[in-house]
């Protein structure tokens, strides 16, 4: 926490670990709720979060908008997302260091763009609940449920392809899955479920539920931040020229060279 210069990365982090702990719900202070919370987070819901914006160009959404989250306590996927921001921060990864977490087949086009969101922001949450789920972190999210088993269904449906969609509809979702008793996706609770993200919706950067067709929450309505500027904003870590994360980012180049491993255990 201490290690990063940014306010808006500290706040990331803190919101993490808040939810990882306590659980609830959060959401930014320009983010205008909707519906009822009630109606949003039925009981059978673990975790919420909407779809964020980098990769829509080339059909690989793989981050996710942290500025508004509903999540259950103990949750895995917050759990893992932590382990990666801190070891990544500890150990002073700059966008090099990011390339090479993301490989085999890193999508360069996002990372290198948006590689402030792999901080703590969008981007390492989205990859944070891949690498949990067992899979590449920049694999594409889709709005709904999140099928955590789809990548055994996968296997079970006769040697599909990746993101072969049809393929898991076909499959029979009641069929029994055989997996060890320590894998940590037997600890997520409840339904995980992506919201629909849409910036221009009716005057609004809006955020629903399309299965319920139930608007959620909206931001960036016209004229409504009447917040003072803050003196340095996070976007300004990243240069036109250089390595992001060598200057404006740390307080020091001094890396722990170690790892840090969170592990989400039942009670």
């Amino acid at each position: 926490y201490d290690a990063v210069l940014p306010g808006a990365f500290k706040a990331d982090l803190f919101r993490y670990c808040v939810l990882l702990i306590q659980g609830g719900v959060y959401a930014d202070m320009d983010v205008l709720l909707e519906s009822n919370l009630d109606a949003v987070v039925s009981g059978d819901v673990g975790f919420m979060v909407p779809m964020d914006s980098p990769g829509t160009k080339i059909g690989r959404r793989s981050c996710l908008w942290n500025g508004l989250m509903a999540v259950a306590p103990g949750h895995p996927f917050l759990a893992k997302t932590i382990e990666f921001v801190v070891n990544n921060i500890r150990n002073r990864f700059t966008s090099v260091d990011y390339d090479d977490m993301l490989c085999p087949r890193p999508i360069f086009q996002i990372s290198h763009s948006v590689d402030t969101l792999f901080t703590c922001g969008p981007c390492i949450l989205g990859g944070g609940i891949n690498a949990a789920l067992g899979k590449h972190m920049q694999e594409p999210f889709e709005p709904g449920d999140i099928d955590i088993w789809s990548i055994e269904r996968l296997e079970q449906s006769g040697g599909a392809g990746d993101g072969d969609v049809a393929a898991l509809a076909r499959m029979d979702k009641k069929r029994g899955i055989v997996v060890s008793p320590d894998d940590q996706r037997l600890l997520i609770p409840g339904r995980t479920i992506i919201l629909q993200q849409n910036k221009a919706d009716m005057g609004a950067h809006r955020f629903t539920w399309a299965e319920k067709n139930l608007m959620v929450a909206a931001t960036d309505m016209p004229d409504y931040d009447d917040r003072p500027p803050t003196l340095v904003h996070y976007s300004k870590t990243h240069g036109k020229a250089g390595v992001y994360g060598v200057k404006k980012l740390y307080v020091d180049r001094v890396k722990a060279d170690e790892k840090v491993r969170l592990v989400v255990q039942p009670i």
